[in-house]
């Protein structure tokens, strides 16, 4: 009976010694996991290098294009409309990063890889180290350029790719360690909330902007099938 009782007491200490060795949280133990998987930290330096430069360029390109050939051929709804949407793309962004630097901030929340320092490596070489981790910048910039492409011109050729990158970049920020589940989770929610609500408020900033945007001409924009339609929810290829 004495045996009996140390081999079950034995057994309880292994148990709880085995336990305490996993250090990980649910949502810890998914980072960790992900961090691991070498083979696709090349493609999510890249996708969270190029972040920025694509949330100007892209807007940029659109805003100027539509000013542009407005003033070198002639104004036309379409140029109009694409010249609001970059625009409407500088607004949600603006927006959606001045709010994830207050929530960084106040929340404070360690990084997977500050957290769990020597089990989750940090992939950006400790450039994350200046904010806190929750919530996702990048996710949120990724869900409010995706969500404002998609209202503007709400087409799977459009919407696809856009959502794609969305989610490829919220996989990269794990994968490279610097973000947790909850993080990416919570900068989608903040980015597609503010940008459908900047896409809900957008006809009283283009009447601001009025000034600055192309006038839209009096012809009428034509589909891709060649029939007239109102381009609020369209795309052409006029470009």
């Amino acid at each position: 009976m004495k045996t009996l009782l140390v081999s079950l007491l034995a057994l309880a200490s292994i148990t709880a010694s085995a336990q305490s060795i996993d250090p990980f949280s649910w949502e810890g133990r998914i980072g960790y996991d992900l961090n691991k998987i070498e083979s696709t930290k090349n493609s999510s330096r890249f996708v969270s290098d190029v972040a920025m430069p694509v949330y100007v360029a892209i807007p940029s390109a659109m805003y100027i294009y539509g000013v542009a050939a407005s003033l070198i051929d002639a104004p036309s709804p379409d140029r109009r409309y694409m010249a609001e949407t970059g625009l409407q793309q500088f607004v949600a962004l603006g927006i959606t990063y001045g709010a994830v630097i207050g929530l960084k901030m106040a929340i404070d929340r360690e990084r997977p890889y500050q957290k769990y320092a020597g089990m989750i490596v940090n992939g950006e070489e400790g450039n994350d180290k200046y904010f806190s981790s929750m919530p996702s910048g990048h996710a949120a910039g990724a869900a409010a350029f995706a969500t404002t492409m998609s209202l503007r011109y709400p087409h799977w050729y459009v919407i696809v790719p856009t959502v794609g990158w969305a989610l490829w970049t919220g996989y990269a920020r794990m994968n490279l360690g610097v973000h947790f589940l909850t993080d990416v989770l919570a900068g989608y929610a903040l980015g597609a909330g503010i940008a459908y609500g900047v896409h809900l408020l957008s006809s009283h900033i283009f009447n601001l902007a009025d000034p600055i945007l192309p006038s839209a001409g009096n012809g009428t924009a034509l589909g891709l099938s060649g029939t007239p339609y109102t381009p609020i929810f369209s795309f052409t290829t006029t470009f």
